[in-house]
Formats: C-alpha cells, sequence, structure tokens
C-alpha cells in the first residue's frame, strides 16, 4: 500500500489539471482495500475513487483522500468451446486488456481498443465505442462496500446497465469500489463492423477481416480524430450523445435532412453531439486556454495551462448555442447538457400531516421502521458547489439537526404558499450568519409571502429578522443560481396543477423535483426528457382531488422515464414502506427522510 501527501494528481487525469490531493492512497488487493476503508483517519473527511482520470475534470486542489487501485492480473475462470470467461483486476489499464483478449483470439473486446482508462471504470462506466458496450461483455463485477468492507458480486442484470450508465453512477454511487470484473468472450469469429464506417476503412486499408486486423483500424480511427492526452490535455468524449424520442427527432431532421443518426429503439433516436457542435461552427475554436479540437468537436482540449472553470465556461458556451440552433425544431434542453455532479438528500418524504399522523394507531403510524416516519416534504440539492433548498417547511429546523450539516444555503426554491412547504422559513435565520439567502417563488407565491411574514421583507429588518431576498421567476424561463465563491448553476421552473391551483416543480440538470402535483400541462413534458432522477409525490393508494394517487403516479413516471423515479409527499395511507416497496416496478422507489441520492 502507497499513502503519499500532498500528492500531483497530474498523472492522475487527462485534462492535465496540475491539481494536488491532501493523500493518495494506492492499493494493491482486496485486503488491503478493506483495511483502508476501515481506517477512521483515511476516511474522515472527503475521499474520491479514481482510475486514469479521463472522466474527471478537476476545478482545484482535491481537500482529501484519492483512492486508486493497483489490484492487476488476469484469470481464466470458465471455458467452452464456443467462449471463455477472464476474471481481470480493476487496476489493469483497459486497453492493455483488450490487447491481451486479441493476442489471445478471444473476440468482443476489439471494438473498445484504445479507450482510456481501468477495467474497474469499464464497469461502472460502461464505456463504449463502435456499435459495442461494456455491458455486452461483462458477467459479474467483484466490489466491496465502502461502509461495511464486505464483499459482493453484482450480476450484470443487477448493474443496470444503460447507455453510459450503470447502478455504481446512480443509486449506489459512492457506496461500491469494484475490485474485479469478468468478461465473457466468444472464441469464434464474431465482428461488429457497420458503426461509424469500420468495416469501409478495414477494406480501404486492404486487410482482411481478421482480430488484430479489426484492432489496428479501430486505434488508427481513434488516433487521426482523439488528441493524445500526453500531448493535448483531454477528456475524450465531453458531451454525450443526445437520446431523443422519435417525434422530436422527425422534427429536427425535416430541419436538417443530412443529420446522422442511430436506431437506439422504437421510440429512441440517438443523434451524435458532434455533429451538432460542429455545425454551430465550434469545431477548432479556442477561447482562452481551453478549446475544441480541430478533428473531433466532441473533445474539450487544454491548449495550455487551462483551468477547470476555463473548460467548463467553454462547454456552456458550446451548450447554448447548439440550444439556441436547435430551439426551434423542438429539441428540448434536457437532450443536450453538461451532466452535473449532484446529491440529492431527502429531508422530509410526507404529506401536510406527517407521518405519524397525530392520534393515528394504524400500522404505520405506529411503525418501528424509521423509514415510516416521514416529516413534510423538503430537499437538499447539493451541485456544482452550491447547496440548494426546496421548500421549507414546519419540520426545517428538525430536518436541519438531524443532517448535522450547518454550511451556507445559496438558495431556496418555493414549490407553492402551503404552510408544510413555507411554514419554516423564520428557520433559515442561522443560515443567514454565513450570508443572505435568496428565496425563488414565483408572483402569486411572493405575494403571499410578503402578507405571511411581512417582517422578513420590511425595508428597515430589525436584529435576528432573517435576512431573505425574494427573487420573482417565471414558469418555463431558466435563471441562474450562483454564489460568493463564483459557482453557477441552471434552475428550470415547471407549471404543474395542485388541483386547480398553478404551482412549480423545478429541474436542475439531470434531476426533476415535483410535489403536491394532480397535473400537469402537455408542454411541460417535454422539459423532463433525458431525466436520470425523477422526484415526484405520490400520495395514496386512493384518488385525490388535489394530488396524484399512486396509480396516477406510476402512469406519469412512465410516460417520463426517468432513469429512477422516488415518490415523495407520501400519507399513511400508502402502507409501510418495506411492504409497499416491493410492489414497485424497477427502477421507481419510495423515497424516506434521510435518504441520499447521487448522479
Amino acid at each position: 500500500m502507497k499513502e503519499i501527501k500532498d500528492y500531483s494528481l497530474l498523472p492522475h487525469n487527462t485534462f492535465g489539471m496540475d491539481v494536488k490531493a491532501s493523500l493518495f492512497v494506492e492499493y494493491e488487493s482486496v485486503t488491503e482495500l478493506q483495511s483502508i476503508l476501515s481506517d477512521k483517519n483515511l476516511m474522515a473527511g472527503n475521499w474520491l475513487h479514481i482510475g486514469g482520470g479521463s472522466n474527471l475534470l478537476f476545478k482545484g486542489d482535491y481537500a482529501g483522500t484519492v483512492l486508486h487501485s493497483a489490484i492487476r492480473g488476469y484469470e481464466v475462470v470458465a471455458e467452452n468451446e464456443q467462449e471463455i470467461e477472464v476474471r481481470a483486476g480493476a487496476g489493469e489499464v483497459w486497453d492493455d486488456f483488450v490487447a491481451y483478449t486479441v493476442k489471445n483470439s478471444w473476440y468482443g473486446a476489439e471494438n473498445l481498443s484504445l479507450i482510456p482508462g481501468e477495467v474497474g471504470a469499464s464497469a461502472v462506466q460502461n464505456i463504449g465505442a463502435y456499435g459495442v458496450e461494456a455491458k455486452d461483455l461483462i458477467v459479474s463485477v467483484e466490489t466491496v462496500e465502502v461502509e461495511t468492507g464486505r464483499k459482493r458480486i453484482f450480476t450484470k442484470e443487477e448493474c443496470r446497465y444503460a447507455y453510459r450508465e450503470s447502478i455504481f453512477k446512480k443509486d449506489l454511487k459512492g457506496k461500491y469500489i469494484v475490485t474485479y470484473v469478468t468478461y465473457r468472450l466468444s472464441k469464434q469469429p464474431v465482428f461488429n463492423l457497420e458503426y461509424g464506417n469500420v468495416r469501409g476503412e478495414l477494406e480501404k486499408r486492404g486487410g482482411e477481416v481478421a482480430l488484430e486486423n479489426v484492432r489496428k483500424v479501430i486505434i488508427a480511427v481513434r488516433e487521426a480524430k482523439l488528441p493524445d492526452p500526453r500531448v493535448q490535455g483531454n477528456a475524450g468524449s465531453f458531451f454525450m450523445n443526445p437520446i431523443v424520442p422519435r417525434r422530436q427527432f422527425e422534427i429536427v431532421q425535416q430541419q436538417y435532412p443530412d443529420m446522422p443518426h442511430y436506431e437506439v429503439d422504437g421510440n429512441r433516436v440517438k443523434i451524435p453531439a458532434a455533429w451538432m457542435i460542429d455545425r454551430c461552427g465550434w469545431k477548432g475554436k479556442q477561447i482562452g486556454r481551453a478549446g475544441v479540437h480541430s478533428k473531433q468537436a466532441l473533445v474539450l482540449v487544454n491548449c495550455g495551462g487551462a483551468t477547470g472553470d476555463e473548460v467548463i465556461a467553454l462547454a456552456r458556451r458550446i451548450q447554448e448555442s447548439v440550444l439556441q440552433k436547435v430551439r426551434g425544431s423542438y429539441l428540448s434542453r434536457s437532450e443536450f447538457y453538461i451532466k452535473y455532479n449532484m446529491k440529492i438528500t431527502i429531508l422530509g418524504s410526507g404529506t401536510s400531516t406527517g407521518v405519524p399522523e397525530i392520534g393515528c394507531k394504524c400500522l404505520v403510524c405506529t411503525s418501528s421502521d424509521p423509514r415510516d416516519n416521514r416529516l413534510r416534504c423538503s430537499g437538499l440539492i447539493e451541485t456544482e458547489g452550491l447547496r440548494i433548498l426546496i421548500d421549507c417547511g414546519p419540520d426545517f429546523r428538525e430536518q436541519m439537526i438531524r443532517l448535522n450539516d450547518f454550511k451556507p444555503l445559496d438558495g431556496v426554491l418555493i414549490t407553492h404558499e402551503h404552510y408544510d412547504h413555507v411554514g419554516g422559513l423564520d428557520d433559515l435565520r442561522p443560515f443567514c450568519r454565513f450570508r443572505d439567502v435568496p428565496v425563488y417563488a414565483e408572483q402569486y407565491t411572493a405575494e403571499r409571502l410578503r402578507q405571511r411574514i411581512p417582517y422578513c421583507f420590511a425595508e428597515h429588518l430589525y436584529p435576528g429578522v432573517p435576512r431573505i431576498t425574494l427573487e420573482e421567476i417565471v414558469p418555463g424561463s431558466p435563471f441562474i443560481i450562483g454564489n460568493p465563491e463564483g459557482n453557477k448553476v441552471e434552475v428550470t421552473p415547471l407549471r404543474v396543477m395542485h388541483g386547480k391551483l398553478p404551482i412549480l416543480g423545478y429541474r436542475i440538470g439531470k434531476m426533476a423535483w415535483i410535489t403536491d402535483m394532480l397535473t400537469m400541462p402537455g408542454a411541460e413534458y417535454d422539459l423532463l426528457q433525458g431525466l436520470d432522477v425523477l422526484v415526484m409525490n405520490a400520495l395514496r393508494p386512493q384518488p385525490h382531488n388535489t394530488h396524484q394517487n399512486l396509480k396516477e403516479a406510476l402512469d406519469n413516471a412512465q410516460r417520463i422515464g426517468a432513469g429512477e423515479t422516488y415518490f415523495i409527499h407520501m400519507s399513511h395511507h400508502m402502507g409501510l414502506h418495506a411492504d409497499a416497496e416491493r410492489l414497485l416496478p424497477p427502477h421507481v422507489h419510495f423515497a424516506y427522510d434521510g435518504m441520499r441520492i447521487s448522479l
């Protein structure tokens, strides 16, 4: 095991950011990893597990512990005449593994040649190229649970693989560390040559369709299009290719008949992000010390001495220009995006009465399962160096004491005026010791807050009054929340209907929060395309005149199609959490107080 203080992360991020980690720890075995995880000194503060650093963009030094796997080696664990299964250490360089399979005449991984990173990352990111993804090869993923140090093996099905996604990037982000991955390869010739004109390039070079030749062609194509990070810092493809509903694709295609595209399924189509960026004239353009690669518009490069903030600023300029060009074609903001790292904490998951309900002796209200104890509905979003509260109800004080995480709040998003969502605004006063806290609400709600707690919004505030400012927002009009440190994030308010009362939901990046909804105007569904996480209300199984019941919530969850959906604002009528959770379809969950969701 290796421990180094003030360690330069320059060799561990392909963008070439010369930043340091407070402590760098490298382990060579599962036993060493378990020892590290049990060491309270090493794991006391922030920690980050990295591989080759091809999916990292550091904005500055990392104040915490950086872990890196040096678990290496290959082992054949199963074999027959047709197939072979190979177990690889998570610390092996991915392209070395591909070279190993080709050398042994095992088919399947050759299209993934020259992808940067390590074996462990292949299972987390579900890496892919030229029509092949890691999930096509993975049999199982061996891990160690961070909290307990226990080993766990995930089957491919349990990993919930999707386009550049896995359970390790969503529900279990930061909870497990990959140690070994087992892949199934073919011993018989099986090639995938149609994606990206691999076959045509092979024919052009005059080579036969053989394993080694396919690998050489893949490498040559990648080298011709992508810069070597050892020469020019980059992270490969910076943006994901948008996957859009077929209806929207057909509308955009009318405007751009030459638009390349790939069929995902009967309802969805993938559009190359590189093509859109190139159409906006970004290829080869440089702003400051960050730029777009001259041969591949999907690749952002460090032109020498660029900071993480400069790269992010360039990425957002590109994003906005693409949105402006295609907005008239009804391609929504959600379908071309910069993915924010985000942590969502469910502060309260209950309805206006909370659970237990006063005086009730039902099985739920008397349950000893802490998941059945629900405070009034609220959430904390942490992203891009910002902390944003959604609703501030009468349980806010208790929720923050439970959280035991007293840090500045950069904004409060209010969904509507009802007491169970705004009754705790006065309790923001401790957070005003850091700085004033802006509260965002639409005009109707803002007016009623001024009437209810006028002392908070008077021209001359008396000592001790929470210093909160009301910022009026408009549904459908994105706005920016920022802080004095220069961090910013875009928020889009959504119109939903609480019975007959118009209220707001919110989208931030690939997450949306909707509460107290009964119905939603059809146009708002377009703003909810491409979500990774949807947090949405589901009051009870029985119908209600102002809230979704469980069936209505499930129908809307299916229509919106988020990667994962979490139900909130639940009453005791929903039943015991442990029983009700089992009845939900895959990727739909009942939230509970204290639940943390990462994306």
